[in-house]
């Protein structure tokens, strides 16, 4: 069957990098269907590649009009107390040339500290640029004295508080009247605490109407005013995320005002409540409107698709009545549980049994825990068993001897696509008869032995983020084997993993020697250096590499180290071993500093 080149193109926009590779080799319609989109979006991470593309795109004009997006991304250098960011640096000259180079360009994302040494005119008066980074209160004031054509925009940190304390944030928002996404996050603690009346919504509404998006997070205490005139609806909204202290009354307040919503995503943070901003609200709904709290919403947002909501609020909004309005809701797809905690988890109790009831249908994700009847991990998963949809799961097993068969989880949740682990010994028992479409693990304060990861190349080939906090494999060898090597990992973070003895008698410090072979080329080692003036990831050199090599292979070459006293001490506590077709992110750190038992 011949697919027309225009749903190809289509098509192209929701792969990834790999995907368009394997596409690109298909056929020669494909080729030239998909090659396109290949220029799409790019994504930068040294200075190297950024000067690369400058050189490219003056050789290849022809193939700039292509390019949409370019992401300057931050990059993760591991320290020894736990790394640092270092972003790609750009000069005025750098950005102009982009912007001339790229006439289509519409998103042009870098270290929002780079705005204190660019010029934003010519910047954000580009005719197509849609969003940039995160402003600044240097870069900020060209908005806020002209108009512009700009649909996205970011604040981020003490900015937040600086605009609406001096009231300039409206006065800059209406500079942009076509923004449609709008992103305030103050990353401020409580100190820093911002009150946000509903006037303010009302008005933020009214100076953008084409508005699609609201996200508002941070030290943040929503304010409900007494009001009398009717609220006039936002019909443009389709997505709102709030996190901060939100009185249930404002869920009324959402119903009414935004009819078109269709996805929800709200975290109430309760330490940010007190007594001086509690007064400022209207009184506390009654228990009766606590009860058709979840069902007024879903009446007045018959689209509303998507429901992300904390679980302690959950269980205080999420009644029979709500669910029973969303049996007959015609949108309603996902309700995912999340958790501010790791302790902040659903108790298999009144709550879960009403989740499991009523909510099977619609929850895809959630996280729970042992409890005391749970001898076996199969008693847990046969509650779980109930949520055909579930995709998110997290799973506290309170202790570290407590068996966690990765199979049955996988078996019992055939859809899953990222699961948590907390606290257990992960074993695998027996191999699961399908490819598992789970795509991210993370694994905390967890035992595991040399098998996981044979388990985890044959079954889950989807797998592409792995995260190890804390971990120890049970084992005689020198070696931790993660070894996937038909694998394109996104991302690879392990902090603090270490080879333990079979009776746990012999504690054995964190591995700090790592080998790194990706694609079938050469290996490259690496040492987590705490001693030296600079503590970091080393790389080291041919030489050394040969001597640690060599030492794994049990050849009598470590005479050669004696004068490298760090790393012939760190030698004795084994390697880590990666092996992976491709990887786009990795750290390796040795700074836990808190005790799961």
């Amino acid at each position: 069957m011949r697919i027309p080149p225009e749903i190809l193109h289509h098509i192209a926009i929701y792969l990834d990098y790999h995907q368009h590779y394997q596409c690109l080799r298909v056929n020669s319609l494909w080729y030239y269907s998909f090659l396109p989109a290949m220029y799409r979006v790019i994504r930068i991470v040294t200075r190297r590649q950024l000067k690369l593309l400058l050189l490219y795109l003056l050789q290849h004009r022809p193939t700039n009009e292509l390019i949409r997006e370019i992401h300057l991304r931050k990059t993760f250098e591991s320290t020894a107390d736990g790394g640092r960011l270092r972003c790609v640096g750009v000069t005025n000259e750098e950005v102009n040339q982009l912007l001339s180079c790229c006439p289509y360009l519409e998103v042009l994302e870098f270290d929002a500290g780079l705005w204190n040494y660019l010029q934003p005119d010519k910047l954000i008066q580009s005719k197509h640029i849609r969003r940039l980074a995160p402003f600044t209160r240097q870069s900020i004031y060209q908005v806020s004295t002209r108009q512009f054509n700009l649909t996205s925009i970011s604040l981020h940190g003490s900015i937040v508080s600086q605009l609406y304390a001096s009231n300039e944030l409206f006065t800059m928002l209406t500079g942009v009247p076509l923004l449609k996404q709008l992103t305030i996050d103050s990353q401020q603690t409580i100190s820093h605490l911002i009150l946000i009346h509903h006037t303010d919504i009302e008005y933020i509404h009214r100076i953008l109407p084409f508005l699609e998006e609201l996200n508002i997070s941070g030290s943040i205490q929503l304010v409900m005013d007494k009001y009398t005139d009717p609220v006039q609806p936002a019909s443009a909204m389709r997505r709102l995320k709030i996190r901060g202290n939100i009185p249930a009354r404002w869920v009324y307040y959402w119903g009414l005002k935004y009819p078109h919503l269709q996805e929800w995503d709200m975290d109430v943070n309760y330490l940010l409540g007190s007594r001086n901003t509690d007064r400022l609200n209207t009184p506390p709904i009654s228990a009766s409107e606590l009860e058709h709290l979840l069902s007024h919403l879903l009446i007045h947002c018959p689209q509303l698709r998507s429901i992300k909501l904390d679980s302690l609020t959950a269980g205080y909004y999420m009644t029979q009545s709500f669910f029973d309005t969303a049996q007959t809701h015609p949108s309603l797809k996902s309700i995912r549980l999340t958790h501010q905690s790791p302790y902040n988890l659903i108790h298999r109790r009144s709550f879960f049994k009403l989740l499991s009831k009523n909510g099977h249908r619609f929850v895809t994700g959630l996280g729970t825990e042992v409890m005391g009847n749970d001898i076996h991990i199969d008693s847990m998963l046969g509650d779980l068993s109930v949520f055909k949809q579930l995709v998110d799961l997290v799973l506290c097993c309170g202790h570290p001897f407590y068996d966690c068969a990765i199979n049955v989880i996988l078996e019992q949740c055939p859809q899953l696509n990222s699961l948590r682990i907390r606290s257990a010994r992960l074993t695998v028992q027996t191999k699961i008869p399908f490819n598992h479409p789970l795509k991210l693990l993370h694994l905390n304060s967890i035992a595991f032995t040399s098998s996981l990861f044979h388990f985890l190349s044959a079954h889950c080939q989807q797998l592409n983020h792995i995260t190890l906090y804390e971990c120890y494999q049970q084992s005689k060898e020198n070696s931790i084997n993660i070894h996937l090597p038909f694998h394109h990992l996104d991302s690879l973070i392990i902090n603090g993993l270490r080879l333990t003895s079979q009776d746990h008698h012999q504690f054995i410090p964190y591995a700090k020697i790592m080998s790194m072979q990706v694609d079938g080329q050469p290996l490259r080692w690496y040492h987590h250096h705490s001693n030296h003036p600079n503590p970091a990831i080393r790389k080291l050199n041919e030489k050394r590499s040969k001597m640690v090599s060599d030492y794994y292979q049990n050849t009598p070459y470590l005479s050669a180290i004696t004068n490298i006293s760090k790393l012939k001490e760190d030698l004795s506590f084994g390697r880590i071993s990666v092996i992976c077709q491709s990887i786009s992110h990795w750290k390796l750190l040795c700074n836990v500093n808190y005790y799961e038992y």
